[in-house]
Formats: C-alpha cells, structure tokens, sequence
C-alpha cells in the first residue's frame, strides 16, 4: 500500500528571519511586507501574539501596542534558499520529494521505510533531526492521500501551543479510515483561504473541513472564487479514497559536478593556480555541455597546504560555457586574493541553469551588444573586488532621506524599455526630453556635525535658501529638522539641516 507522508514547515519566512536574527527568539517578532510604518504584518511569532499583534495589522500599529516588536523583511530570494536546504534534508530520508507550491510544505514518499527504519514513527523522528539542524521547526504527517496527511499536518500546526511542542510534531495513520475521520474533522483554517472568505463561512455555520465538503462545488465557486473550489475538490478526495489522486512528482537531486587537482609541488604562484583551474574548468565545461546546461556561479577552493581552504564564488554577467571569458575571470580573481601559504589542490564546482534557445544563436542583434559589454564589465569587477562591488540604489517609500534608499546587489543590467519617467511613450520622431539633473548628487554616508558657531561664518555661505521642515518617525524616535541648501564662497552647494531637538547643525551632502 502506498504510504505518503506531508512535511509542513510553517511560518518558514518567520522561522528564516529567527535563524538570521537569534537575539529576537525571547522578543515579539514579526515578518512585514517592506521595512517601514506601512508595511504589513505577514507572521508573527507567539510572544507577539500575546502582545496583541496579529498578520494583517500595519506595522506601526504593532509597534504601538508593543514598542518591543523586532521586524524584517525576508526577500523572496531567501525563502527560495530555505526551501532548497530543506528538500536537499529531505531527500536524504526519501528519494521521492515534491515541492508543494506553498512555500515550506512538502510531499514525500514513505512506502517501504519500515524495512529501513523499525516503524515510520522513528523515520519521522528523523526528519526532525535533519530540519533540526538546519534550524527549522517542522511537523509531518504519514497517512495515504494528500490531503488527508495535508489536513493532519495543518491541524498540528494550529493547535501546537509554540514550536518544540513534542506532542504536536507528527502522526502516523495505521487505517485510511483513521486518516478519513480525521481530515474530515479537521478545522477549517487548514485550507489556505483568504480571511474574508473564511469568516463568511464561519457566519454559514461551516467550521470543520467535512462541513465544507457537503457544500455544493458549482455553489463554492459561485460564492468563493475559483480558488475555493480548487480546494474544494482537492478536500473531497478523502471521500474518495484517494483513487482519483495525481502520483508523486518528485524534485530530482541535484548532482554537484566537483573536480579537483592536486599539484605536484605546492604554490601560490597565480599561473600555476590557473593553469591547475583551466584543467578541472575543462572537465567542467564537458560535464555541463552533456546536459545541456549553463554556468551561472562558479566556486572555487584552494586548499592551502597546512591551513585552511579559501573558498571563492564567481559570477559570470549571464549564464555561460565560454570557457576564456570564465579562466579570465578565475584569473582575475586568483590576483586579488590573498594566500596564508601554498596551495595543495584546485577544485571547482559550478551552479547551473537549463540552455535557452537564445543562447545558441548564431548571430546576435547589435543592439545587445552595449549591454552585454557593459555587463561582462562589471563581472569583471566582481570578479576582482567580490560579488558586492557592483550595486544600485533601490528607491524606498521613506520620508527620511537616509532611509529613501537602499543598495542592491546589480546582477543584471535592467531593459530600457523606451518609455519616459511617466511611463509613457514618446511620439513617433520626437526627442526625449532630457532629464533634469538631480538637486543632491553625493550624499554622505554618515551626516557630518558642524562647530557650534555661527554658520555663515564656519562655512562661509553666501546664500541660504529654506527651511524645509520634516518632521515624524514617533514610532522609532521623534524626528524633528529643518533642512537648508547652501552655496559657499568657492560656489559649491552644500545641503544642511538642524536638529530642532539639539539644536546642531549638520552636513548630509553637497552638489558637485
């Protein structure tokens, strides 16, 4: 009999933004859509929910009925991260894993573990200690049907008083029938509905899953949504037995090609470095070009002869298998890294990404060429400097000027997709308008106190025009300044403001 077992890490945004931060497990922590006052509440954890905050609620409405709240935000690329690390766990306890599309729940294949382990029971105690030690809280139900182990999973994750409650971290059903009962009895939050649709079937009387199923499915999308009748169906195959249920389509491992040379005499001479790299990058290259795949990262390890081994990530501008741009890079790379001794053994493995049709064109359109030379320019920067050398500046909704901004890694240079800052298309014929230059160019990383003088007199200005007056942040700290531009004696325009709190004066920037 097949045997399905569902894997549930909830709140993995959460869980991610704990293993970041340690420091906020004690603390009411939240996960909020964006950084700010307005942002929204996505997770929360319990000591938060004591304090009253709950998803949905603004953020600055959190800080307000606890000032103690710790929130971030978890970019979608870390959460990407988190559920490859745990499907690479699990398919250490079960070659057959499926993703599910919600992010952190999985569906694995139990059928014929018991040979391996003396009961399920203990195989699901492994897979505790396997996400244990990647530091994420899960629990797993062992059942027959999908949703039937899915409804179970949910239910454990509902009602567990906080994460670590051993009685609520995994079930296994002996009977389908036992499964059946439960999933029917199951409270209706385990489906992923919206909260509005959710009360409205709350003020219908229907709070369990079996009491959703006696509705109509025709009725259910008239009423809720296509995604409601979606689930639906999905739900009503515990009736059935699960006859009619897709079989598991399991994510298929990834196979790290690794090569390795071992010099014959270790050296930190840079040739011999890339000459012994340019020999596994062939291997490599070969390896790759058999399945049809493309390098997008490169590691690189040098094992240091009585020390430690030096691990480097290079990043080509796009996907690639030419191999004299990647040993450009490798070199590049090899000259600005530093040695504590001669290196023994070269290794490389690769990250890859599926070949596209574009990429084996022949001929390439000229007017990508500026783009791809300016991008093979910054991996070489990259490759010199570290993968953090080439960032952008990303605009925030924040009216604190320090805080309207943030840098981002620039991985890809962005499409000009010829349309005005409006977002607009200029007529056929007509010239774009030029932009105008910006008032500030070079802001300070840190604003600079100014002597306590008069201020004419310690910047020699001859001209000062303002205040602009901001004013708020009470959430955080009261903000309260008066911003000015001034214009020296050499002509430079410098941009000031006074803290009405202190009463300094401070410099946050200049016009060159």
């Amino acid at each position: 009999m097949v045997r399905l077992a569902c894997v549930d890490v909830p709140e993995l945004a959460l869980q991610l933004l704990l293993n970041r931060h340690p420091e906020w497990r004690p603390h009411p922590s939240a996960v909020v859509s964006k950084d700010s006052p307005g942002g929204t509440i996505l997770s929360v954890n319990p000591r938060a929910r004591e304090e009253g905050v709950s998803p949905g609620m603004r953020y600055a409405a959190g800080l307000s009925l606890t000032p103690e709240l710790r929130a971030a935000t978890v970019p979608a690329r870390e959460i990407e991260g988190g559920v490859q690390r745990i499907l690479r766990r699990l398919q250490t306890a079960s070659p057959q894993v499926e993703p599910c599309s919600e992010a952190g729940l999985f569906w694995v294949d139990a059928t014929g573990m018991v040979p391996l382990y003396p009961s399920l029971e203990q195989w699901v105690e492994r897979i505790h200690a396997g996400l244990g030690r990647e530091g994420m809280y899960a629990v797993v139900a062992v059942g027959f049907s999908r949703f039937g182990c899915y409804a179970a999973a949910k239910s454990m994750a509902l009602t567990a008083a906080a994460p670590g409650a051993h009685e609520a971290r995994g079930q296994v059903f002996s009977t389908p029938e036992q499964e059946r009962r439960t999933a029917v009895g199951a409270p209706l939050g385990v489906l992923a509905l919206e909260p509005s649709i959710l009360e409205r079937l709350e003020l219908l009387g229907v709070r369990t899953v079996g009491e959703f199923l006696k509705l109509p499915s025709g009725g259910v999308r008239r009423r809720f949504g296509a995604e409601a009748e979606r689930l639906h169906r999905f739900a009503s195959g515990v009736l059935a037995g699960g006859a009619s249920e897709l079989p598991l389509q399991p994510e298929s491992p990834e196979q790290e090609a690794r090569f390795t040379v071992q010099l014959p005499v270790p050296s930190s001479e840079t040739l011999r470095l890339v000459h012994a790299a340019a020999r596994c990058l062939d291997s490599l290259l070969q390896a790759t070009e058999a399945r049809q795949e493309m390098l997008r990262e490169l590691r690189l390890v040098l094992q240091v002869e009585e020390g430690q081994a030096v691990s480097q990530a290079i990043t080509p501008a796009a996907p690639t298998r030419d191999r004299r741009l990647i040993l450009e890079l490798i070199t590049l790379r090899l000259d600005s890294t530093r040695l504590t001794g001669p290196v023994a053994a070269v290794s490389l493995s690769g990250a890859y990404t599926r070949e596209s049709i574009a990429q084996r064109e022949l001929f390439v359109q000229r007017s990508a060429q500026a783009r791809a030379a300016a991008a093979q320019a910054f991996a070489r920067l990259r490759a010199v400097f570290g993968n953090d050398a080439v960032q952008r500046a990303c605009l925030e909704d924040e009216h604190l000027p320090e805080r309207s901004y943030r840098w981002e890694n620039l991985e890809h240079l962005p499409e000009d997709t010829g349309r005005l800052p409006d977002g607009s298309r200029p007529a056929p014929g007509a010239s774009r308008p030029r932009p105008l230059p910006p008032l500030v160019r070079r802001v300070f990383r840190s604003p600079q106190p100014l002597p306590e003088q008069p201020l004419r007199r310690t910047l020699g200005l001859r001209r000062l025009w303002g205040p602009y007056l901001l004013s708020g942040h009470w959430w955080e700290w009261e903000v309260s300044r008066e911003y000015y531009y001034g214009e020296d004696a050499a002509g430079v325009l410098l941009w000031l403001y006074r803290d009405r709190h202190t009463r300094r004066w401070w410099i946050a920037g200049r016009v060159e």
